[in-house]
């Protein structure tokens, strides 16, 4: 059988169980749990608060910061935003947290300019690191660009003069509780100095 059990309020434990009735008696199975699941999502660039709602008393919780812009002209690419997940993020029922949505970087106009990293993110003292920006390819006559580190390193670019750039090194890192190393991102790729051409 089924039974429908509608318009049940978020973050309440419910507790449920079935029976059955005949000649004999009334038998019961075992007793079973269960909360409405709610997804809160803060997608506008910017800061941002959260009030925890009563009952609840933890959170899955999914942290991505905003990615590095791309090197100028064939420059290297930008690394993606850190991202750190927590499966169990223990909250306080009436509490406000603070929530920051970081913005992705802006790509290096010219050759002068470079690119931006990306913005960090976080939920309360929860950070995820902004992706690093990718190099200018002809940053430096006797090297290439180098990328710059982050949640995911930016890629690093050849130049004219034949030399090659090294990809930026990832420095997201987090460590909370039993979660350690979570969100860690890669190393942005190395340019190509023959063809002038970025890491990704």
């Amino acid at each position: 059988f089924s039974a429908a059990l509608p318009s049940l309020a978020s973050g309440i434990l419910f507790y449920v169980r079935a029976y059955a009735i005949n000649s004999v008696g009334v038998a019961y199975s075992s007793l079973d749990s269960f909360r409405i699941r709610t997804v809160v999502q803060f997608t506008a660039i910017g800061n941002h608060s959260w009030t925890c709602p009563a009952g609840v008393d933890s959170v899955e919780l999914l942290v991505v910061a905003g990615g590095g812009g791309g090197g100028f002209q064939v420059g290297g690419g930008g690394g993606g935003g850190g991202l750190v997940y927590i499966p169990k993020f223990g909250v306080s029922s009436g509490q406000s947290y603070s929530v920051v949505v970081g913005a992705g970087g802006l790509g290096g106009p010219n050759e002068p300019t470079p690119a931006q990293n990306g913005g960090n993110s976080s939920f309360s003292n929860i950070l995820a690191i902004g992706g690093g920006r990718g190099s200018n390819w002809n940053m430096n006559v006797n090297n290439g660009g180098n990328g710059w580190p982050g949640g995911s390193g930016g890629g690093g670019s050849g130049n004219s003069n034949n030399f090659n750039g090294s990809g930026g090194l990832s420095n997201q890192q987090v460590s909370f509780g039993a979660y350690l190393n979570v969100g860690k991102g890669n190393a942005g790729g190395n340019g190509w100095a023959n063809q002038w051409a970025g890491g990704g």
